[in-house]
């Protein structure tokens, strides 16, 4: 790691926090064996048990290229403070949406590990599930998604940039989980509850960021056709009407036709969407779908930017409120 080690650590929420983890397996349990760990393409996320709070939380290391020159620790850390901060001061419930992160130890610029809320499953793992038969559950985690990015948006002054299946996370009730994989006692009975992740990325409104960090199915199209029209809140609630536009459908895309499309696919086909009815195309896609519905996606999913509606607008729609 040579001389640039730091070994920085950055409390969120204790002001004197202990980053040691035991990693945990589950040899009888072949659930919890599968999601023990987590990779993506420069890091991985694994259940621990945090011993001074004593729960499960994830453990998340990323490993950057050493060519990597756009990814900033140290402005991912202020941008979790910040919502942290903002989340304590209006109360322990703000936004209650978002995933929460604990601490953050950087080893290097380059290596750096996350302590942060461990969530089982995503909306990927599950978007072909049977619990989204239903409308109703849809309208929920709708709901809670335009919260989340309210929240952002509107209280922060943040962009997302990355809201997809992958990163809103879902939990079936509340409450923490202790080392024995128990459930600890939550207040109420909630069926499910997303929590939106990856808040490492957010960005100001209007500042572009120093590199496309989304996922190209769910990017907007000014995004992959003209980056510097990505610092506006409209390209998320674009990436919230793919979601749940998916959710609803048994995970279709609204404008693709085939599986496993790379960026080039995935422009043409948005560009050849522009000239389908939107409203007409949707009522298609989702005939089990009422008008409600259809307007709130018809909202986010508006080909210019200015046109899409924003976080209040879509929380006084009828589908939602």
């Amino acid at each position: 790691m040579g001389s640039n080690r730091t070994q920085e650590l950055v409390c969120f929420e204790e002001s004197d926090i202990d980053f040691d983890c035991d990693a945990l397996t589950y040899n009888n349990n072949s659930h919890w064996n599968q999601k023990t760990l987590r990779r993506g393409s420069c890091s991985r996320v694994r259940r621990v048990y945090w011993r001074m709070c004593n729960i499960i939380v994830a453990y998340k290391e990323v490993v950057l290229s050493r060519e990597d020159d756009f990814t900033n620790v140290m402005e991912s850390s202020r941008v979790i403070r910040h919502i942290q901060a903002k989340r304590h001061e209006d109360s322990e419930d703000a936004c209650p949406h978002l995933l929460r992160y604990y601490a953050l130890r950087v080893i290097d610029t380059h290596h750096y590990q996350w302590l942060m809320e461990w969530v089982d499953y995503t909306l990927l793992d599950l978007i072909k599930s049977e619990l989204f038969k239903t409308e109703a559950v849809c309208v929920g985690v709708a709901r809670q998604l335009v919260g989340a990015l309210h929240f952002l948006h509107i209280e922060m002054g943040l962009v997302h940039g990355d809201v997809s299946l992958a990163n809103i996370l879902v939990l079936f009730k509340p409450g923490l989980m202790t080392k024995e994989g128990k459930e600890g006692e939550g207040e109420g009975s909630v069926s499910l509850i997303t929590r939106l992740g990856d808040l490492e990325g957010c960005f100001l409104v209007g500042v572009l960021p120093r590199c496309f960090h989304g996922t190209y199915l769910f990017a907007a199209p000014e995004v992959l056709a003209h980056r510097e029209e990505a610092a506006n809140p409209g390209v998320d609630v674009w990436s919230l009407g793919i979601v749940v536009c998916m959710l609803l459908s048994g995970g279709k895309h609204p404008f693709l036709t085939h599986g496993d499309p790379n960026f080039w696919d995935i422009l043409g086909s948005l560009e050849r969407a522009k000239l389908l009815n939107l409203q007409e195309h949707l009522k298609a896609l989702l005939p089990h779908v009422n008008d409600e519905g259809v307007e709130f996606l018809c909202g986010c999913l508006s080909w210019e930017p200015a046109q899409r509606l924003s976080t209040p607008h879509l929380l006084r729609l009828p589908w939602i409120s």
